[in-house]
């Protein structure tokens, strides 16, 4: 497998002065759907969670994040959650749940879960990693070229003889400090690395087609993305999840969700905006999506309007006309809705499908498993911080009550770390503060 990194001012940076020059692209909230019209929702995985260490920078640097920096699902899918691994002839596993919307008493909260199988190290594919690093003299702070360094140092220890590592950097032209070493070499990475000195300006177009060059002449088919804000942060990348970031089990993985129109009046899709499909993407295998790699987990939250409950924020009155389409033998029963997912192996170009059904259920949120409730909060601190509109009675103290039981059931680490975010951002979110600020 290969992977393309890119380390440069604004990928390691926290300082605020240039955080004041990042755009992000505007993201559009999910709306309420009724599975009347829209019977279908449809998306492309996402393991993504660069958006979460990004936040968690301007929050340690005493800023809000832009609201349009937060990415809900990138939020989510941060955390590991205790998803089974899978059984059958299928990679993956699903899991669903159901309880009471913890933010909206009216409405239910649906969880759906995928996890990929576990593969032992051992079993891996040689890997092919080509960094791509930035060594201008904006690199020169402690948190960018240095934290840098100290993040190799941990990636090495883990290389193996058949894994190769390349550095290109570029700092008014663009070199090749590293060609692709055999990580039997760890003395000759190191020592490569140590040579990686800030200074001149940037030249970041030739570094990356040398780096995408170096990337094609030893390449292994592969890919994912992360941000990486402290040293804590590079382990979590560069170690612990290495292994799912080269060994894809299942690529093109496609979410496809189906609601009962008989127990759903509405629905709605937290988060993964950037990641809509159309209903006909869904069996079309020419359409790209996602991929999955070995013990990563994917988590989507579902919100769940039931018959005869007020649609939050409706504008649309009921219509006068329309009639009532009969329901099928399948709606009249306890199903709330249907889960299919698509994927192809990582070799092949013919999906494969697997199913599974959620029943309705009155579960109250006090039932809710720990790992529910900490995705949960993950949404709602995510939400909080987009100033969503779909944020009901939601508060930063609300957030700390949800994510309490699945970070005492893990202590230490970064689910800890989230409740001490919060409480930071409720800092910074004071009116005292804003007003200050204006």
């Amino acid at each position: 497998p290969s992977a393309l990194i890119l380390a440069d001012g604004k990928g390691l940076d926290a300082t605020m002065p240039d955080a004041d020059r990042e755009g992000y692209d505007r993201i559009v909230e999910n709306a309420y759907q009724s599975p009347v019209d829209q019977p279908l929702s449809t998306f492309s995985i996402d393991v993504d969670k660069a958006s979460y260490a990004n936040a968690r920078r301007f929050l340690e640097s005493g800023r809000l994040p832009p609201p349009d920096a937060v990415r809900i699902e990138e939020f989510i899918n941060y955390f590991p959650y205790s998803y089974p691994e899978p059984t059958g002839t299928h990679p993956l596993s699903i899991t669903t749940e159901l309880a009471a919307c913890p933010w909206n008493d009216a409405l239910k909260l649906a969880r759906i879960g995928l996890k990929g199988r576990t593969v032992p190290k051992s079993a891996f594919p040689p890997g092919n990693l080509v960094f791509v690093v930035d060594t201008s003299g904006s690199m020169a702070d402690a948190d960018k070229l240095p934290l840098l360094k100290q993040a190799f140092a941990l990636l090495v220890e883990e290389l193996r003889p058949e894994d190769r590592v390349a550095i290109v950097a570029y700092a008014g032209a663009a070199g090749l400090i590293l060609p692709s070493t055999s990580g039997r070499d760890k003395a000759g990475i190191l020592a490569a690395v140590e040579r990686l000195q800030s200074g001149g300006s940037t030249a970041g177009g030739a570094g990356i087609q040398l780096a995408y060059k170096t990337a094609v002449d030893n390449f292994i088919k592969n890919g994912n993305y992360a941000y990486v804000d402290g040293i804590s942060e590079a382990r979590k990348v560069l170690v612990e999840e290495l292994g799912g970031t080269l060994l894809t089990l299942a690529k093109d993985v496609k979410l496809q969700v189906e609601f009962n129109p008989a127990r759903v009046k509405a629905y709605r899709l937290v988060g993964y905006e950037n990641r809509l499909l159309k209903a006909a993407d869904f069996n079309d295998d020419a359409k790209d999506a996602g991929e999955l790699g070995s013990g990563q987990t994917v988590t989507a939250l579902y919100e769940i309007v039931p018959p005869g409950v007020a649609v939050p924020g409706a504008s649309v009155d009921p219509l006068k006309y329309q009639k009532t389409a009969p329901v099928s033998e399948a709606a009249a029963g306890p199903e709330l809705l249907t889960v299919k997912f698509r994927y192809k192996d990582p070799a092949g170009d013919k999906s494969k499908l697997e199913t599974a059904v959620l029943a309705d259920a009155e579960v109250p949120w006090s039932r809710a498993s720990d790992d529910f409730r900490f995705a949960a909060a993950a949404a709602g601190f995510g939400m909080l911080l987009r100033r969503s509109e779909f944020a009901g009675g939601l508060s930063y103290a609300k957030v700390r009550e949800l994510a309490r039981p699945g970070a005492e059931a893990a202590p230490g680490g970064s689910r800890a770390e989230l409740l001490e975010l919060v409480e930071k951002a409720r800092l910074l979110d004071s009116p005292s503060l804003r007003l200050k600020e204006r």
